[in-house]
Formats: C-alpha cells, sequence, structure tokens
C-alpha cells in the first residue's frame, strides 16, 4: 500500500508533524487500554558460566524488586535457543518469577559443541543456569526451580538428582521411558499415520529397536543375541512392508556387523544426526532418576500425545516416585491435548489451536504452593 488516502475520503489538516501525530496515537491508545493492558516483563542479557563455557540467555524481571522465586528454563530437542521460550518466560514473569532462558550450548550465542553432549553435560548446563539464578540479588536462592519439555523433561531430573538445592521441578511432555523406547512408540505411530498398518509400523519399530540394542552393547557381546537378531532380520526381509523400510531408513538393506556404539555406521547416527545427545544417552534410565528425586516436581502431559507414550510415562512416574517416598510429586493429563500441550479444533488447515484449557492455572495454582510461599 502506498499510504496515501482514498480519494473519496476527506483530508483533515493535521497541526501536529507525522512522528508527533504516530507518537501522539500511541500515547492514547496506551491511555484508552491501561487498565487491561499486559505487561511485558522487562528483560536484561545475561552471560552463564557453565562447562561449556558460557551460554548466552536472556533473564526476565517480574515487577517490584523482589526477592523473586526463580524458574530456568531447559530445552526440547534438538536445537533450541533461549527465542523458543520468550512466551513462556514472559508467562512466569509476569506472574511474580525471575525467568532465566538461555541458549543450548552450541546454538545462539552459547559456547560448546551439542553433537558432543549427552544428558549428563545438558543437565550441568541447566545446574550452571539454577546457580546463576540463585547467585542474582533480585532472585530469594531458596526458591528457585526448573521447567523442562520435552527432551528437557529428562534433563531436568537428572539436574535435580544432582543438584538438592533446586527447589522444584515442571516437566511438559516427559517420557518416563528410555530415549531408545521413546523413539520406538514415536516412530511406530509416524509409520501408522503415513498409512502403514499397526501391525506392520510396530513391526518394523520393534526391529530397528532390536538392531539399535544390538550395536548399544559391547562389541562381542555374544554370538546367541546376534544369531537371533539375523534369524529375526532374515525373517523381517520376506514381508511386504520390508522394501519400504529399507527406503525410508527404518531399517538396513543388511543386517550390519557389530562394531559398537561409536561405530561411524551406526543405524542411529542417520535418524539423531541432528539430536546427538539422544543418541548418546539411548539407554539412560529416567525411571532410576526420578527415584533420586526428593524435591516437589510436577508432570504434565497431552493425552494425544504421539511422540510419548503418555500412559506408560505416567505408571512409570508413579511407580518412581512412589519408591522414592516423594510426596509432593503429580503427574496431571489434559483431555484432548497433543505434545506441546495444545488442543486443534476444527477441520484440517482451519483448525483452531490453542494452549490445553486449564494448563496454566494448573501450573500456577501448584507453583503457589510450593514457589510463591515463602519458607
Amino acid at each position: 500500500m502506498s499510504g496515501r488516502f482514498p480519494e473519496s475520503t476527506p483530508r483533515t489538516r493535521c497541526p501536529l508533524a507525522p512522528a508527533a501525530a504516530v507518537a501522539a496515537l500511541f500515547l492514547s491508545t496506551l491511555t484508552a487500554f491501561a487498565g487491561c493492558a499486559i505487561r511485558v516483563p522487562r528483560s536484561i542479557t545475561v552471560s552463564i558460566p557453565s562447562p561449556a563455557g558460557r551460554l548466552e540467555g536472556a533473564l526476565f524481571l517480574p515487577d517490584g524488586p523482589g526477592p523473586h522465586p526463580g524458574i530456568a528454563l531447559v530445552h526440547g530437542s534438538p536445537y533450541s535457543s533461549r527465542l523458543d521460550y520468550v512466551q513462556d518466560a514472559r508467562f512466569f514473569a509476569s506472574h511474580g518469577f525471575a525467568v532465566l532462558a538461555y541458549d543450548k550450548r552450541g546454538t545462539g550465542g552459547s559456547d560448546g559443541v551439542l553433537a558432543d553432549a549427552n544428558f549428563d553435560f545438558l543437565a550441568h548446563d541447566a545446574i550452571a543456569a539454577a546457580r546463576f539464578l540463585r547467585a542474582r540479588p533480585e532472585v530469594d536462592s531458596t526458591r528457585v526451580g526448573l521447567w523442562g519439555v520435552g527432551q528437557g523433561g529428562w534433563i531436568a531430573p537428572l539436574a535435580a538428582a544432582h543438584d538438592s538445592a533446586i527447589a522444584f521441578v515442571v516437566v511438559v511432555s516427559a517420557p518416563v521411558v528410555s530415549p531408545l523406547e521413546q523413539l520406538t512408540y514415536q516412530r511406530a505411530e509416524q509409520l501408522v499415520a503415513r498409512g502403514m498398518t499397526r501391525h506392520e509400523a510396530e513391526a518394523v519399530a520393534r526391529l530397528r529397536r532390536r538392531i539399535w540394542q544390538f550395536w548399544l552393547a559391547p562389541p562381542g557381546t555374544g554370538s546367541a543375541s546376534s544369531d537371533s537378531l539375523r534369524r529375526a532380520f532374515d525373517s523381517a526381509r520376506k514381508r511386504a512392508w520390508f522394501a519400504a523400510a529399507v527406503e525410508s531408513r527404518d531399517l538396513p538393506e543388511t543386517l550390519i556387523p557389530d562394531e559398537g556404539m561409536g561405530a561411524v555406521n551406526h543405524p542411529a547416527r542417520w535418524w539423531l544426526a541432528k539430536d546427538m545427545p539422544t543418541f548418546w544417552s539411548l539407554q539412560h534410565d529416567p525411571v532410576g532418576i526420578l527415584e533420586r528425586v526428593h524435591v516437589p516436581i510436577l508432570a504434565l502431559y497431552g493425552e494425544n500425545d504421539r511422540d510419548v507414550p503418555v500412559v506408560e510415562s505416567v505408571v512409570n512416574f508413579q511407580a518412581a516416585v512412589g519408591r522414592g517416598y516423594n510426596r509432593r510429586a503429580i503427574a496431571y493429563p489434559f483431555r484432548g491435548a497433543d505434545h506441546s500441550l495444545n488442543v486443534r479444533s476444527g477441520p484440517g488447515f482451519l483448525a483452531k489451536i490453542e494452549t490445553a484449557p486449564g494448563y496454566r492455572d494448573t501450573v500456577m495454582a501448584w507453583l503457589g504452593r510450593v514457589a510463591m510461599a515463602r519458607p
């Protein structure tokens, strides 16, 4: 558009210069909506010392001098930066929290090489973020916790198991199964969505898991597992779905010799080339970690999640926190919500997507009990 008035629109003279007119309009708008406007929390750029070197981030601060409770946001996978979590940071800051969002190591402005990191490396980065928050004068060092989503659902509890000063943990769509099991479930769901029958999809995913498990074992583990896998692989080659599984690189065309986890030809490397921390941590045990977490922990799930086995994760979560005698741990599913805790309504591209009703209220009610009240 040119910015000109339509010829039928009467022009009026304005005594203000163009810039002044814009400023006046802006101020009048603010005045008109002052009673209902949502305040945008102030933020400052920060640099966080960590095992990776320096993690660059942004600290979002609420109104008032504090000290405020604090939350460090822990990333999902694969690559993510502070920019992916601005909305979450502003939400928590607008409710009284000092919030730290940082660039994952090797991304954005942060040091480090993500491809060389496993979950333990990322957990120590999260610990460094929590430690940074605890040292800030605006923050109450006794009320600093972690919020993690997706892969962060593995990382945040691991960090809390290492660092007893972390006061609470909130996880969203946290798989309480190993990454190997989560990827098997996720791939079967993807293949079904592409038109494969569930029986065939699960057969492909199970065989892929067996190949990965065999490679994850130390080289030369024994001929029994090798012979069993070879028989299963030879049987699969006769199936109608085998050629499509090879084409999609779910399965190799021939069974690759046992070369161990570090082999450059490891079939999982192709699938996880952009998420090597998960590759290096395929056998991570989240159940054993949760048994060691004794601070309040809230786990939130979407019942329609196709990336995480929700029922199995909730059962494992409750069993783990029960064995750890953590009576301040809660798992809460949201009906109709997906992996991002969004609910879709309407057909196809016209579908309306919104945050699951009750999600924010549930989180803030829980945080009000465990973090907002001073000890």
